[in-house]
């Protein structure tokens, strides 16, 4: 069980290192600043999107467990009150298609949390999206 524990963490590492670099790419293409690691209150961003008053938190599978999503849950919570979007993406979609993530962020409505954990739910907000232009 250690060994599984271990191997995901690493891929959650990857994953959200990969990311990061998309993240790098795409700041230096558009003026929006991204910050990482960014405090908000006593907890901390996974990425922070000013322009957006917009977090990205990229999640691995400890945050499946009970306990992790009831402290997630009272973290959102108090974000979503100072007036911040939290994005709640899993590790495995931001490994797969960083920039399908970064590509909808601005199309999320302010003050709430919103969780993707598939392909098809970024293909349905971009879809949504483009219905909205």
């Amino acid at each position: 069980m250690e060994t599984h524990k271990n191997i995901e963490n690493e891929f959650y590492s990857y994953a959200e290192s990969k990311l990061a670099f998309e993240m790098s790419i795409y700041s230096r293409r558009f003026p929006e600043k991204v910050i990482r690691q960014h405090p908000i209150g006593s907890y901390f961003s996974d990425f922070y999107f000013p322009h957006l008053k917009l977090v990205l938190e990229v999640d691995g599978l400890h945050h499946s467990d009970f306990k992790q999503e009831q402290h997630d849950k009272k973290r959102d919570k108090f974000m979503n009150k100072l007036g911040y979007t939290v994005v709640r993406i899993s590790g495995k979609l931001a490994y797969q298609n960083p920039m399908g993530v970064i590509s909808i962020l601005k199309y999320f409505p302010k003050g709430r949390t919103f969780k993707l954990n598939s392909e098809s739910e970024i293909a349905l907000v971009q879809k949504l999206s483009a219905e909205i232009i």
